[in-house]
């Protein structure tokens, strides 16, 4: 096989014409020995590692010392058993004939495709069991813990009447957002505490046959409180364009971006839990909301009052 030539000489060289593609290099020009790879220092890398897992807890400490923060940490992991629990009910193949139905739905599909025939139903696997029994435990705890909530909201609306808002609309808005968040509360103390033989049910109560119509009436409350988020969000964003217009305010670009942040993670949570509070607020639930839209609901909802509790617990 014919030896490559050699490279041109490059500028400012002289070209030797005793070199000859034969040529044998030097010592000077061989390649060293490999280099050894650096190795990382362990004990370093173990040090940092255990100060990141210490700070991380710590952190986690705080966010979970109050009501809040808690809830929306359990939250997060209640609506995720929500709908892992369902994905694990039943076996894939059941997945695959539902999405096939609604391929032809959307005339994707000949309606032939439906001509074979469904597998038989399955018992519940064991996995979910488990994970409907842990959801069903978590869910307890969190209407357990909730039975305090009246205390934040009462420093909640005393802080209100003390220094209410100057806009009218705005301070109407959040007046009848605290009331039915108290009334939600209310009523779910009373059931949760009815339900568990901690309070003697009423005569009321026993007439109506438990107490299905006051968690249905504190769910409608939750609802009317959460719809109400998207009036004050609404009139905060009117209020907000008009200082700035007006430059009543001088707000940095970095200011701005943490309102609109704020502002947009808010309207996305009251996006979620609306939708899943309608579907409490009505007997028998919304058609077609099972478990598993549930929890994607409640999950995504979690998961942004989890970020706002995690950066105030910074």
């Amino acid at each position: 096989m014919a030896e490559a030539p050699p490279p041109p000489p490059g500028p400012g060289s002289k070209a030797n014409p005793s070199a000859s593609p034969a040529a044998v290099p030097t010592s000077s020009s061989a390649p060293g020995p490999p280099m050894p790879k650096s190795v990382p220092d362990i004990p370093s890398t173990l040090l940092r590692w255990a100060s990141s897992t210490d700070q991380t807890l710590l952190r986690l400490s705080r966010l979970l010392s109050t009501t809040s923060s808690q809830d929306a940490f359990l939250s997060t992991i209640n609506y995720t058993l929500y709908l892992l629990s369902h994905l694990t009910a039943r076996p894939p193949i059941h997945l695959i004939h539902s999405f096939t139905r609604f391929l032809v739905r959307l005339h994707l599909l000949s309606p032939s495709a439906l001509s074979i025939p469904p597998l038989p139903s399955s018992p519940q696997t064991a996995l979910s069991l488990h994970l409907t029994s842990l959801t069903a435990l978590l869910t307890q705890t969190r209407t357990t813990l909730r039975l305090t909530s009246l205390l934040p909201l009462y420093a909640g609306l005393r802080a209100l009447l003390l220094n209410p808002p100057r806009d009218p609309v705005l301070h109407a808005t959040r007046l009848a957002q605290l009331a039915s968040y108290t009334t939600f509360q209310l009523l779910e103390n009373t059931a949760h505490l009815t339900d568990h033989s901690v309070l003697p049910p009423s005569r009321l109560l026993r007439t109506h046959s438990g107490t299905g119509r006051l968690w249905l009436t504190a769910c409608r409350a939750w609802a009317l409180g959460v719809g109400l988020e998207f009036v004050k969000l609404a009139r905060e964003a009117v209020l907000h364009k008009r200082e700035r217009e007006s430059g009543v305010y001088k707000t940095t670009r970095e200011e701005e971006e943490k309102w609109e942040k704020g502002w947009w993670r808010a309207v996305f949570k009251a996006g979620c839990w609306f939708p899943l509070a309608s579907h409490y607020s009505v007997v028998g639930g919304i058609r077609g909301v099972n478990r598993g839209v549930v929890g994607v609901l409640g999950g995504l909802a979690g998961m942004g009052a989890m970020a706002d509790a995690w950066e105030r617990a910074a």
